[in-house]
């Protein structure tokens, strides 16, 4: 996935998980990694900026390759650098475009302007996706439906916007497809259940955060972790104090 992304970012998603491969086959990967890497090192022997590209290009996506499984295991930040590597390789084709005949060379030229202006399209109409949180995980969630990131931050930010059933229902989606076992959704349903008027739902859920993290007694504790916002754990005070023994 990586390396179509490269080629040209489509489909970009806040948060990668199992569902964003769900088209590409280990095979089918396995041979357009290999038939890189085998490109790579032909045309590395015979021109220095295209091996200073491949190693820039390598170095800078191994450590994020998930040799040692990380915590996000894609994101478009990990092609920033490398990157860098590929726009060495493109300069090097392009030095080598000047020794083929004009309309070869012309078509080369060309193909890279439509590339160009195609990537500049693209990254133009994804600036609207980050013009706010709320834009933001609703895009994600669409695009990756599976993930509990995507639902969980959307219920937050629906509920910051005041949209009290939409957000219960974000937060819902996010226990459901965690497994219920991440308390930040079940602390966000009990603040919507609570907005929404229904106190008994609150605690049950409220009760369930508690139970996965104990730092929901104490919810200054999790503004200091930087797991909550002061004015988040203001409203979390409230049920901690209705849910806990003093």
């Amino acid at each position: 996935m990586e390396f179509s992304q490269v080629i040209l970012p489509h489909d970009l998603c806040a948060d990668y998980t199992g569902y964003s491969i769900r088209n590409f086959s280990f095979p089918l990967s396995a041979l357009v990694v290999a038939l890189v890497i085998a490109a790579q090192i032909f045309l590395a022997f015979r021109h220095r900026l295209f091996a200073l590209g491949s190693v820039l290009f390598w170095a800078g996506l191994l450590p994020v390759s998930n040799i040692v499984p990380l915590f996000r295991p894609m994101a478009d930040r990990f092609l920033y650098l490398p990157l860098a590597g590929v726009a060495m390789l493109l300069a090097q084709g392009l030095l080598l475009a000047r020794g083929l005949r004009p309309v070869a060379r012309a078509a080369v030229y060309s193909a890279m302007i439509l590339w160009i202006n195609a990537a500049a399209v693209m990254t133009f109409r994804r600036e609207a996706v980050w013009q706010d949180s709320l834009a933001l995980w609703q895009d994600t969630a669409a695009r990756n439906p599976f993930s509990p990131t995507a639902a969980d931050n959307l219920g937050w930010a629906l509920l910051d916007a005041n949209r009290i059933q939409d957000a219960a229902g974000s937060f819902e989606r996010a226990i459901q497809v965690s497994g219920g076992a991440d308390a930040d959704p079940w602390g966000g349903l009990a603040l919507a259940s609570e907005a929404a008027g229904r106190p008994a739902a609150a605690d049950t859920a409220f009760q369930r955060a508690l139970a996965l993290d104990a730092r929901y007694a104490h919810p200054e504790e999790l503004v200091s972790a930087l797991v909550a916002e002061p004015e988040v754990a203001g409203k979390l005070e409230l049920l901690a104090r209705r849910n806990t023994k003093p």
